[in-house]
């Protein structure tokens, strides 16, 4: 582990000195070093280890694909969520490092066209965020047999993701919440459907 973190740290610095010189955009030094992440990653076969809070978004995405459930999530102490790998029982199989969207970042994009809308239901849009949108794209997908998942708060106060397969399940998901989600299980349940 020391060996890697040597050469890891003197691979970094070597592709941040270099990204600089070639006067990349400050987000673009972030991709080329996040990108140099992920390539030491794979090829010393770690687990995911994330040493700067600034290089997680707390999504849970590697604590639902590790297949031996060696990864959990635990709070700092500020209340945010961060993985905890059990060495013991990881296999190094690397996928939660392969499904790490801060390790793998996706290549900029930009829209081919843009398009802009409003609901038209005045009660539903006062009670919603960001145009209203969210409730008559639901219910289209609820009463097509589908299932919705968001945010919704829980006796607490906290934040958590859950599927709604009914209308009635909706309100609680309409408002943004500027709020760490407990993700949990969704990203799972989701694949069921």
């Amino acid at each position: 582990m020391i060996r890697f973190s040597l050469v890891g740290i003197v691979c970094v610095l070597s592709v941040s000195l270099t990204a600089y010189t070639l006067g990349l955009s400050s987000n673009e030094r972030v991709f080329v070093k996040a990108k140099a992440l992920g390539m030491l990653h794979k090829f010393f076969k770690v687990m995911i280890h994330i040493t700067d809070k600034k290089n997680c978004c707390g999504c849970s995405a590697c604590v639902q694909r590790c297949p031996k459930q060696c990864i959990s999530l635990t709070e700092d102490e500020e209340g945010f969520l961060y993985p905890y790998v059990n060495e013991e029982s990881c296999v190094e199989c690397g996928l939660c490092e392969k499904i790490c969207p801060i390790l793998n970042p996706q290549e900029e994009t930009f829209p081919l066209q843009v398009i802009a809308a409003k609901n038209t239901n005045t009660e539903e849009r006062l009670g919603s965020s960001s145009g209203g949108l969210f409730l008559p794209l639901a219910k289209s997908i609820i009463n097509e047999g589908g299932i919705v998942f968001g945010a919704d708060y829980d006796s607490n106060w906290e934040v958590h993701h859950v599927g709604v397969e009914n209308v009635s399940g909706l309100y609680a998901l309409m408002m943004s919440k500027y709020l760490q989600s407990r993700i949990e299980n969704t990203y799972k349940e989701a694949e069921k459907f």
